[in-house]
């Protein structure tokens, strides 16, 4: 999609809106009726980090944290079960 010979990127932007059913319907009624209609589209400021960014951060880091020192554990009980059955013999 270039609009002139020397132009090679186009910067498209269409934007997208989610209406409730009646809210739509209302709308294009008095689209139908020529009416005019203008609309406002609100986009909120939305924050460097996300509160649930951080949460599934902090969920990874601990299930890798619990899953080292598990893995750990098993093996030092795994050690420490087998020194007891050499001793025995």
């Amino acid at each position: 999609m270039v609009c002139e010979e020397n132009e090679t990127d186009v910067d498209i932007g269409i934007p997208a809106v989610m209406l409730p059913q009646d809210a739509g319907t209302n709308l294009e009624k008095h689209l139908e009726n020529n009416s005019i209609v203008s609309v406002q589209l609100y986009s909120p400021l939305r924050p460097v980090v996300d509160v649930a960014e951080v949460f599934l951060w902090l969920m990874a880091v601990g299930t890798i944290l619990c899953a080292s020192y598990w893995s750990a554990w098993s093996a030092r009980e795994e050690a420490i079960e087998q020194e007891k059955l050499l001793k025995v013999t």
